[in-house]
């Protein structure tokens, strides 16, 4: 187990810095491991692993596979045990790239979809940092579609419960995620300020 939980992290480091390479063929190595111990929640780990790091290569039908495993196996209690130890959840984490990726396909009703499926879910487990991480991410579906509104809604309450459960991480991301839009809603100086600092917070 400690291995997995190691793996995961490794393959999310990576794809953070942008080695999406070697965030792929270590997913493969996690999934294939995952596969040999025979422990299920490993390998739903193992695969949300893949499909973070196979939808940052752009190897969309390879994540949709690995997703689709993820939706198959998952059962409601899954969330309970594995969040509050990798942060994340197998199924918010899916739908989360899985809207992206369905939008960039061309079915934008779908990549909606997921986005809620996937909000909903992390919504239910009531743990926070995983709840911030959907809110935010699946907000950009929500940009894509023109829907400034509702994307600002998400921001605003992932703003909110991370003042309140300090992740102070999501208060910088937060805002850049939805820039565009709130600078849409007020163009101001202090709009400009306050994604400018946030920014050069994100680059330290």
């Amino acid at each position: 187990h400690k291995e997995c939980e190691m793996l995961w992290g490794l393959c999310a480091h990576l794809c953070v810095r942008g080695a999406f390479a070697e965030a792929s063929t270590l997913a493969s190595e996690y999934v294939q491991l995952a596969e040999r111990t025979g422990d299920r929640l490993a390998l739903l780990m193992a695969d949300s692993a893949a499909v973070m790091a196979h939808h940052c290569q752009g190897h969309f039908a390879i994540a949709q596979r690995h997703a689709d495993r993820i939706h198959a196996r998952y059962r409601e209690s899954d969330g309970e045990d594995l969040t509050p130890v990798y942060n994340h959840d197998p199924v918010v984490t899916s739908c989360m790239y899985e809207s992206v990726w369905l939008w960039v396909l061309g079915q934008p009703d779908r990549a909606a979809f997921s986005s809620e499926r996937g909000v909903g879910r992390a919504r239910a487990l009531h743990h926070s940092f995983n709840h911030c991480y959907a809110l935010l991410n699946g907000c950009c579906v929500r940009l894509l579609r023109g829907e400034n509104e509702r994307a600002i809604e998400m921001i605003e309450e992932a703003l909110a419960l991370s003042e309140e459960r300090r992740i102070p991480m999501f208060r910088i991301y937060g805002p850049l995620m939805g820039a565009a839009a709130l600078v849409q809603r007020d163009p101001s100086r202090a709009t400009l300020t306050w994604l400018e600092r946030c920014s050069a917070r994100m680059a330290k």
